[in-house]
């Protein structure tokens, strides 16, 4: 237990709790906000307990919100998530962890330059 009462641990938990509220007011930003954050401090912790972590997140949303799903739009969503997911993970998990980083911080100011754009995907 005294392992986890590091400074960098309870950084990126704040980073983490941070997160999560932007998430819970916003519908997003954990992973934008938190995951970079955490990846600076214990990358050890991404991307596997971070995934964990926003699952959890949107699970929690998801019961807080369930009158408000659109089942049969959210069914056709995870028909294309589920196998992009785990096809992600076997890359993830094959590449070596400098190449995995500099992946990473490609994919999110990719994100950040497409928001800053204003490009939006229509939901049909």
């Amino acid at each position: 237990m005294a392992s986890f009462l590091t400074v960098d641990f309870l950084f990126c938990a704040l980073a983490v709790l941070a997160g999560a509220c932007v998430q819970g007011a916003s519908g997003i930003g954990f992973a934008l906000f938190a995951a970079p954050i955490v990846a600076l401090r214990l990358p050890e912790l991404v991307p596997g307990p971070m995934i964990v972590l926003g699952g959890a997140v949107s699970l929690l949303a998801a019961l807080r919100e369930y009158r408000q799903i659109d089942f049969r739009t959210t069914g056709l969503a995870l028909t294309g998530r589920l196998p992009g997911s785990v096809a992600a993970g076997l890359v993830v998990g094959l590449l070596p962890r400098s190449a995995f980083a500099v992946i990473f911080a490609a994919l999110i100011l990719a994100a950040v330059a497409l928001s800053l754009v204003g490009w939006r995907v229509r939901a049909n």
